[in-house]
């Protein structure tokens, strides 16, 4: 009797080609990680293989399913469907750039993906996030000090000096410009902050620890008053959550560094004065107009991503202004404006799935710490995009959207992991 030859899945001829397609895969992950702190083009190179390869390996493994079966599917399928509905009704205007930021949110599916399948990745990513965070804490001090910048050496960019303040500068990191700097360190920020507090070794707890507090250095030098205000809503919320005790240190800590720095440091004091009404005057312009585009086009809007294009049909302050902004500065007016109220509502109800998904999903004590450190800093980060979102265009800029759904495609996928193992039982 002959003994079966036992099949293999792949032959030495496809084992190969999908390793290097996986390969690429990973890289574009990577890449679009690494890309929202140090290049636009890195992100562009990244998504653009994690679109090419990683839809390839879904049809390949057949993982189809881990699409549909994503808790935020419905959510985001409709807010790509209102922003689609908002171009085609839409007048006639240059919509091949927004349209083409919908491939992000179609990324956010791929990244879950791969993070579903190769979990250990998390933790690759939370040790790049250690180097990053001391690099970019160190590069933003000396950014603001004026002594140097790297972007001397990468393009003709320097940091501009504080508006108010001739000597000391706007730290940007290795970004355009410091409102984006600034808004993904607050994303990074509380992973750090909640692997520091929930690795299991004294020295992970320090790498973490060290990190985050450079995160936040970064954040204060960046001077952008949206991610100030954005990182202390967002370490406020993890710390209530996590140690309610620690949330009442954190808040008296803070407002004696505030009162010190507001005695005795210039810079600071200066830029903090902006924090009115009156000294924001433009912004409520810009709001305004937001509010007149959408009293023309209530239902559907006037095109997603379309304030620059018909700002001027509402306003006369762009030519007695000079350096007029082109953008709403708050990415919930520009949707209201751009994609009307069937958009916002849709943008509304996302919101809420994912602060609904990462809340349960870290409530549950089911899950190791690792697990539970991602949700928590996936929704820190995620309510820090929520706040900066008021002042300026955070869901329109590549730099922080993809960022935005990159880490929560790691916490979705920790919930997706958990929810294929109850299943197994």
């Amino acid at each position: 009797m002959d003994c079966p030859v036992p099949k293999l899945r792949y032959d030495n001829r496809v084992k190969k080609p999908e390793r290097i397609t996986e390969s690429l895969f990973a890289l574009g992950v990577f890449c679009s990680f690494l890309g929202a702190y140090f290049s636009v083009s890195l992100i562009g190179l990244g998504t653009g293989l994690v679109l090419v390869f990683g839809t390839w390996s879904a049809i390949k493994h057949r993982q189809w399913n881990l699409i549909r079966q994503n808790p935020l599917f419905i959510p985001l399928v409709l807010l790509i469907g209102a922003i689609l509905v908002s171009i085609l009704f839409a007048s006639p205007y240059a919509y091949s750039k927004p349209l083409g930021k919908l491939r992000y949110l179609l990324c956010f599916f791929l990244f879950t993906i791969y993070f579903v399948e190769n979990p250990l990745a998390k933790e690759k990513i939370a040790k790049l996030g250690i180097g990053i965070s001391f690099l970019l804490g160190l590069v933003a001090l000396l950014q603001h000090l004026g002594i140097f910048s790297p972007l001397a050496f990468i393009s003709d960019l320097k940091p501009s000096p504080i508006p108010e303040v001739s000597d000391r500068f706007l730290a940007t990191g290795f970004a355009f410009h410091h409102n984006p700097f600034g808004a993904t360190l607050n994303l990074l920020a509380p992973v750090m902050l909640a692997h520091a507090f929930m690795s299991p070794k004294i020295e992970q707890k320090r790498w973490f620890g060290g990190a985050a507090a450079f995160c936040a250095l970064g954040v204060v030098c960046s001077f952008s008053r949206s991610s100030w205000l954005a990182w202390f809503i967002s370490t406020g919320l993890f710390l209530t959550l996590l140690r309610p005790r620690l949330a009442f240190g954190f808040f008296t800590a803070l407002a004696s560094t505030v009162v010190s720095l507001l005695l005795f440091y210039e810079p600071f004091r200066a830029r903090a004065s902006k924090f009115t009404l009156a000294a924001n005057s433009e912004r409520l312009e810009l709001w305004r107009i937001c509010w007149e585009m959408f009293k023309d086009s209530p239902w559907v809007g006037q095109g997603f991503y379309s304030f620059g294009t018909h700002f001027k049909k509402y306003t006369h302050q762009h030519e007695t202004t000079s350096n007029f902004p082109v953008e709403a500065h708050n990415m919930y007016l520009d949707l209201l404006s751009g994609t009307g109220a069937i958009g916002l509502s849709a943008f509304i109800f996302f919101i809420l799935s994912v602060l609904v998904l990462l809340s349960r999903a870290y409530k549950q004590k089911d899950g190791n710490l690792s697990e539970r450190s991602w949700l928590l800093g996936g929704l820190a980060g995620f309510v820090a995009f929520m706040v900066g979102g008021l002042f300026d265009k955070l869901f329109y800029m590549t730099q922080t959207i993809v960022p935005v759904l990159f880490f929560l495609a790691i916490a979705t996928s920790v919930v997706m992991i958990r929810n294929q193992k109850q299943n197994l039982k």
